[in-house]
């Protein structure tokens, strides 16, 4: 078999990129909500937005301090999984368009979630700004994978559907996850259940 040439490829290789490029400039349709991202565990609740949003480069992670050891995690792991370079700032740094800011809030609750949502559960919000609400550093960090999760199926890595997920805890003790990325635990900055 003969491999084509280079001169052979350009031409296709020029519509493919002209393809892409195209996708990646024109945002969804106005009207189109954006579907349920795919994570494992299964996404509980998801009120999809309009949109992306794209993580980028020098983006900061904001965090409360009861949550700065998850911060240092998902820098961590954003720039080994994701190639993007996160910064975690002060917890008084005021958020600006693309940052992700991580809430710590004891009170926070849904309704349906389940008993294990006060330990476990998460909201994470994606709009100009990501917002990840918690009531425990163990339920932030497991909107940080689902985050992660969602960015790794992006064409570059980067891209996350507008849009709010509520969920509970991950996945039943003893089952298993193919489709994890980044860092089992988060770096502790009190004490966390282990699982």
């Amino acid at each position: 078999m003969t491999m084509p040439s280079l001169r052979q490829l350009l031409p296709a290789t020029a519509a493919v990129t002209a393809v892409v490029a195209t996708t990646a400039v024109f945002p969804a349709m106005a009207d189109e909500i954006n579907a349920t991202p795919i994570v494992i565990p299964a996404i509980q609740e998801w009120e999809g937005g309009h949109g992306r949003t794209i993580l980028q480069d020098g983006a900061r992670i904001v965090p409360d301090a009861e949550l700065s050891g998850v911060a240092e995690t998902l820098a961590e792991d954003a720039d080994t999984k994701l190639g993007v370079t996160l910064d975690v700032a002060p917890s008084e740094t005021t958020p600006r368009p693309g940052d992700i800011v991580l809430t710590y809030d004891p009170a926070l609750d849904h309704a349906g979630a389940g008993d294990l949502f006060a330990t476990e559960g998460y909201r994470l919000e994606v709009s100009d700004t990501i917002r990840i609400v918690a009531p425990t550093e163990t339920g932030a960090f497991y909107a940080t994978r689902s985050l992660l999760q969602i960015a790794v199926q992006s064409p570059d890595l980067d891209t996350l559907p507008q849009g709010t997920i509520w969920t509970g805890p991950p996945m039943p003790p003893g089952a298993s996850c193919s489709m994890s990325v980044g860092s089992s635990s988060p770096r502790t900055t009190s004490t966390t259940p282990s699982r």
